[in-house]
């Protein structure tokens, strides 16, 4: 009796450490938490909604995080899609098993979108006055960006931030200075540092071009 116990209790053992192991190395993929995944989203906005497939898991054992990761979901808000490549989370497990904010950060990296679109979706659920400037400076092109957002234990974002990406097809009409088309350019902004690298556009029918432009905000 105490040997069929002991054996099954082995074998228990046995399964669990194969299981994490793989989960460690390979991870898994459900579509289990989608609907929570949804859910959470339309908790902050009920006009978002998500398209999602499989959601694939991955545990960090040195860590001690799930990392949750999503191929090729869809943003849709009012008829606006944003089209997204992937999107990725690690959860700290301590942390969530003390029933504090579990989420230590969160990389959601684009595909081409039209940046009207991106900007439209941006003024309709915060309606700052910085996205009515745009909308109306900004006539046309594609944007493609990779944002990387870490968060505090109260679930605050921290200030480092980044967002890097780039802009293709680009029309600017500035209103008196005339209109800049054909915009080609990588941004890269961290912690009130604004970068630009190769830089092309047209003006008055003159072709412009510059290697590296950089914005420091110092109040």
């Amino acid at each position: 009796m105490i040997k069929k116990i002991l054996l099954s209790l082995f074998t228990i053992l046995f399964l669990l450490t194969i299981f994490i192991i793989y989960l460690n190395f390979f991870g898994i993929e459900t579509n289990n938490f989608n609907n929570s995944i949804k859910k959470e989203i339309k908790s902050y906005d009920k006009r978002i909604d998500v398209e999602l497939k499989k959601v694939r898991l991955l545990l960090d054992l040195r860590k001690l995080t799930i990392k949750i990761e999503t191929k090729d979901p869809i943003i849709n808000f009012n008829n606006k899609k944003i089209n997204i490549e992937k999107i990725s989370s690690n959860i700290s497990i301590r942390s969530y098993l003390s029933n504090n904010y579990g989420i230590k950060n969160l990389s959601i990296s684009t595909k081409e979108n039209n940046i009207k679109d991106l900007i439209y979706i941006a003024r309709s659920i915060n309606n700052n006055p910085n996205f009515l400037i745009l909308s109306q400076l900004i006539k046309e092109g594609n944007i493609k960006a990779t944002l990387n957002i870490q968060f505090d234990e109260k679930g605050k974002i921290k200030p480092n931030y980044n967002l890097i990406g780039s802009i293709e097809n680009g029309k600017i009409n500035f209103l008196k200075y005339g209109i800049f088309e054909k915009i080609q350019l990588n941004f890269q902004y961290k912690e009130k540092n604004l970068k630009f690298e190769n830089i092309n556009f047209n003006f008055v029918k003159n072709k412009f071009y510059s290697d590296f432009i950089e914005i420091n905000k110092i109040k």
